[in-house]
């Protein structure tokens, strides 16, 4: 339980930059201090809080290269707190076989 309030308190994430890449697809750019640190490996995911009104309360899991949901995140503005719980998943290089 402290795990999640110690990685966001540390790495304070926040969008960045929000790119219309097509009428119903958007990429969402976040960044934050110490990102190096961070102990993440492709293929796991994150829940995603972003702490815009209408939708702080909402956690979705998205993996770093996930479509968002055209319907509210394209609406995210640059400087939107962002609050993770993660990663999760297993689906990583070191367990292939």
């Amino acid at each position: 339980m402290v795990e999640p309030v110690w990685v966001n308190a540390r790495h304070r994430f926040r969008v960045v930059n929000v790119v219309r890449e097509a009428d119903d697809w958007v990429s969402i750019y976040v960044t934050g201090r110490r990102l190096g640190t961070l102990d993440v490996q492709a293929g796991q995911y994150f829940r995603w809080r972003f702490l815009h009104p209408g939708c702080w309360w909402q956690a979705h899991p998205f993996s770093l290269s996930a479509p968002p949901n055209p319907d509210w995140l394209q609406d995210l503005t640059p400087g939107t707190r962002v609050l993770l719980s993660g990663p999760h998943g297993a689906f990583t290089p070191d367990r292939r076989t």
